[in-house]
């Protein structure tokens, strides 16, 4: 295909390689040796491999779905554990035959520096996203982009509960979204009826209508609600430096 750039070496410094998945018949003909993209693909991987899999590796390697199978191909997955689909599940322990393969488990995440992150189909490859903007970018943004996306429940590697700063967001109504962007990224601030009033340009008495309403609590449990979340987030930083 023409306009494609070839796949750089060496990757660029703290370079995400993101192997996305296919069709069963893409699957299928690629495994047995008929795709010369993927034998390409591969081996150019497996160049990568020290890279990508040394202690002090300094690249994360994600895979959506059936990507992990490719990585393993390449003998990127030698140890690790790692997750995929589960009708891949046989496949990627035959390939990978010292690695752990993880069943029923949204995304796996591992590696000599927890780079290497394996999830187990197309929607598991947004949580697993979601959870690495959240690990680099912090929890608002990573809410911030599930909210953009419309993917208010985020599940996690070992539990799939709803994320803290994305309670009460299960729902649509731009006013109240405007009130709860403006507490996240603010939530130090004096936020009064009155001022989210004018965040989310309605008068106080329809702001507390309309929260109750969509996101089943009060305008101000909110508020008490997202400064509590803030401050444990804190507290774990603080004992993980």
């Amino acid at each position: 295909m023409k306009d494609i750039e070839p796949l750089p070496t060496p990757l660029p410094p703290q370079s995400w390689l993101v192997l996305l998945g296919q069709t069963s018949e893409g699957l299928k003909s690629s495994l047995s040796g008929r795709n010369p993209a993927w034998l390409s693909t591969r081996d150019w991987l497996n160049r990568q491999r020290a890279a990508l899999v040394h202690e002090d590796a300094q690249h994360k390697l994600i895979t959506v779905c059936s990507g992990a199978v490719l990585a393993a191909d390449a003998g990127l997955l030698t140890d690790c554990r790692c997750t995929t689909h589960h009708e891949l599940l046989d496949r990627l322990q035959t390939l990978a035959p010292s690695a752990e393969v993880v069943n029923n488990r949204v995304f796996v995440v591992d590696g000599p520096q927890a780079n290497i992150a394996t999830s187990a189909g197309v929607t598991a490859g947004i949580d697993l996203a979601l959870h690495l903007i959240a690990q680099t970018c912090g929890e608002d943004i990573a809410a911030s982009v599930a909210q953009d996306m419309v993917v208010y429940l985020r599940r996690g590697p070992h539990d799939p509960e709803l994320s803290p700063l994305l309670q009460h967001r299960n729902h649509l109504h731009p006013a109240v979204h405007r009130v709860q962007d403006a507490v996240s990224r603010q939530p130090q601030q004096q936020w009064t009826m009155a001022a989210m009033a004018d965040a989310a340009h309605v008068t106080q008495r329809h702001l507390l209508r309309l929260f109750t309403e969509h996101a089943g609590v009060s305008p101000t449990a909110y508020v008490e609600f997202i400064r509590l979340e803030h401050a444990r987030a804190m507290s774990r930083s603080l004992l993980n430096a």
